[in-house]
Parts: C-alpha cells; sequence; structure tokens
C-alpha cells in the first residue's frame, strides 16, 4: 500500500488463489438478479475485505479514496460491497437499508487500475480534455419491445447471451435476431437527464434508429468531454463466431462490415476521443475479457483507454435499467455541482443515495448498486 505522502506500507497473505477465486465467485454471484435477488454472503464479504487489507485495515480511516490495483481474480472484484468488519444481515434484503451496513463504499470512493505505472501515467502525462461540447449521448437502440423484465419487476437488464446473433459467417451480428434483444427505453430517459444536467443541446443524443454504428462513426467524438454508451453489452467469449467484447446498437436492414448493429473492440480501439468520462452503462464493460488469465481491464475498458478516454464508469455485471438510471444521474449530478470533483466520490455519493434512500427498499441490495465501478484516476489540470 502506497499513500499520496509517499508512505508504504507492506505485508504478506498466505491464501491460495483457488480460494480468492471462490470469494470473488461468491460475492459476483450476489449480483445476479436473473433468478432473483440473492442472498448476500456477509462473511464472505468480510473475510476478502480483511485478507486485501490485512494489517493495514486500521489505517484506511486515514484515507477517503482508495486506488485498487487488482490481480488475477480480483481484476473482477467490485470492491465497494465488502464489509469492513464481520457483521450479521439481515434475511430480507427489503431491511437491508434501515440496517446501515458497514459497506466499504460508505467511507471510501474506489478507483481501479490495470497497473501502478498507469497511475503515475494519468498523473502526469495526461492533460484533462479540452473538448468544447459536453455531452454525446448514444442509447436505447431499436430492439425489441421491452417485454422481458426481471422478477421483482426493477426494470430489464442490460447486458444479456447475444449467441445467437453471431453465428453466421464472418464474424458479423445476425441482424434479426440483435432486433429481437429487450429494448432499453429506461436509457433514453437517463441520456435526456444527463444532457440536461451539462447543458448539452439535442442534438447531442443519437437515441432510437439513430443510434447506429454509423452514427458513432460520423460524431466528431474528439469534441465531447463526456461521452455515455447506454445499451446492451457482452463479453469475450459470449458470442459465438468473433473473440470480441462490444455494445449493442441499433441494427441495419442489412448487415455489413461498416454497420452489423455491434461495435466490437476493436472497432472501438480505432475511434478517437478526448473525454474526461466515458459511461459505458452496460453489463460486463470492467471485466476481463474471457481469455484465462487476461490482464486487467481488458475488456471492453481497455478499448476505450486505447481511444483516448481519461476515466471510464462500466459495470461488472448486468444492472436493472431503473437502478442504473439513479446511479449514473446522481453521480454526473454531483459532479456538475462540484466541476472538480473526483469521479470516484461522485459515484460513492450517488451509491449512497440509492442505498439509503432511492427506489424501492430492495436496492439497498448489492445487486442494484455494486456493479459500477470508476476505472482510472483524474488527470492533471490542462
Amino acid at each position: 500500500m502506497l499513500d499520496a505522502t509517499g508512505q508504504s506500507y507492506a505485508w504478506r497473505t498466505l491464501i491460495r488463489r483457488e480460494a480468492i477465486e471462490e470469494l470473488v465467485r461468491n460475492l459476483r454471484g450476489a449480483g445476479d438478479v436473473t433468478r432473483g435477488v440473492q442472498p448476500f454472503p456477509a462473511a464472505d464479504a468480510a473475510k476478502l475485505h480483511a485478507l486485501i487489507f490485512g494489517p493495514a485495515q486500521d489505517r484506511l480511516s486515514a484515507y477517503n479514496k482508495l486506488i485498487l490495483v487488482g490481480d488475477g481474480p480480483l481484476q473482477a472484484m467490485p470492491y465497494g460491497l465488502l464489509l469492513t468488519r464481520a457483521t450479521e444481515i439481515p434475511a430480507d434484503p427489503g431491511a437491508y437499508r434501515a440496517a446501515a451496513l458497514p459497506w466499504l463504499i460508505r467511507t471510501h470512493a474506489l478507483a481501479l487500475l490495470p497497473s501502478v505505472r498507469t497511475l503515475v501515467t494519468q498523473r502526469a502525462g495526461t492533460l484533462r480534455s479540452r473538448a468544447a461540447k459536453p455531452f454525446l449521448g448514444i442509447g436505447d437502440p431499436s430492439l425489441a419491445p421491452p417485454e422481458l423484465r426481471v422478477a421483482d419487476g426493477s426494470g430489464a437488464l442490460r447486458g444479456i447471451d447475444v449467441s445467437a446473433a453471431f453465428q453466421t459467417s464472418g464474424g458479423l451480428a445476425d441482424v434479426s435476431v440483435l432486433r429481437r434483444l429487450v429494448s432499453l427505453p429506461e436509457t433514453a430517459d437517463e441520456l435526456r437527464a444527463i444532457a440536461t444536467l451539462l447543458k448539452a443541446p439535442p442534438e447531442a443524443l443519437l437515441l432510437g434508429a439513430g443510434a447506429t454504428e454509423r452514427a458513432v462513426r460520423a460524431a466528431p467524438l474528439v469534441d465531447y468531454r463526456v461521452i455515455a454508451f447506454a445499451t446492451h453489452g457482452a463479453l469475450a467469449g459470449e458470442v459465438t463466431g468473433t473473440s470480441e467484447p462490444g455494445l449493442v446498437l441499433t441494427p441495419p436492414a442489412t448487415a455489413s462490415r461498416e454497420d452489423d448493429g455491434f461495435l466490437g473492440l476493436s472497432e472501438i480501439s480505432g475511434l478517437r476521443f478526448d473525454a474526461d468520462l466515458v459511461m459505458l452503462s452496460a453489463c460486463n464493460t470492467a471485466t476481463p475479457d474471457g481469455r484465462p488469465r487476461a490482464e486487467g481491464l481488458s475488456g471492453l475498458a481497455r478499448g476505450f483507454f486505447n481511444a483516448g478516454a481519461r476515466s471510464l464508469l462500466a459495470t461488472h455485471w448486468a444492472i436493472p435499467s431503473e437502478a442504473s438510471v439513479k446511479l449514473t444521474t446522481g453521480l454526473i449530478a454531483y459532479q456538475a455541482e462540484r466541476p472538480e470533483a473526483d469521479w470516484a466520490e461522485a459515484l460513492r455519493i450517488a451509491t449512497l443515495a440509492v442505498i439509503d434512500r432511492e427506489g424501492p427498499a430492495a436496492w439497498a441490495h448489492p445487486a442494484y448498486w455494486a456493479g459500477y465501478a470508476v476505472l482510472g484516476v483524474r488527470p492533471a489540470q490542462p
């Protein structure tokens, strides 16, 4: 551990990799709401917190932000749901809010990085965006009617099994299958709300039939300080016929290399941004890319970093849309009022609002808020 003054602390924790993998798997499993809200493994959350921070746990109160560089299974860890002490939690997730549980996100803003070298690079070698326009939003692609809903009525999930869309030759998406994916009308409201908060004009939104690959490629992306994609996402290995992760956009009448309704990693890497923040409001955008021992942040996030994003708001799992709207608009509202605010702190404040007061009481369960992560740190002034 290295603090802002340059003081360092080191310790060794003896535990098998398989044990860490099991803890992370159990905690991530609590985020799967496709089968209803799952019981939260509180003992695992407290145990992993103790293993990660070891004897430094008592020192954490001196800091309000933690920059985390995970390795192996910890690359996919949503750290905010760790419990800072062993805690008995209610059997009913609807009672989590009243219990005021000691989540790590309560006390610390959290940012993820692929390496310590990245911290040095972002702090010293990268300036903030000089883009003149505040916001570009892409989302609510024209897909199937929003009839698919999770069991508790909290909204459609962003991110589903899209493997059937990639069984054509050459790795092009089957547009007829993409058109049957569930639509996400809440994302249009989300992007409009963000545009209002950032004082962006209506033409800064690419929605519905306008949310296409062609439109994204044609947009002057380097002109925008904040860019948001609010749609379905897929990891590498989840799609047959392509090795890439990507984002679902409005499918064209006929698939082509220029536009098949799926913006893949290699295509993203070829774009150019000058954005302080790219928001990937889709599932699985913060996790490794599915390859064994894949490097940290090697999924969609890597592509956006390569394209020029300073920081990313990404997700570890499929987020119920209505809770997602509260989180993303809350983050932007906080930062709009405090332009110098750190993105990680803005996410912390938005998350606490969902845990403590926004939406149904069941939203206090980590499935609804712990999936979001800030990747990267705020660079120097221009």
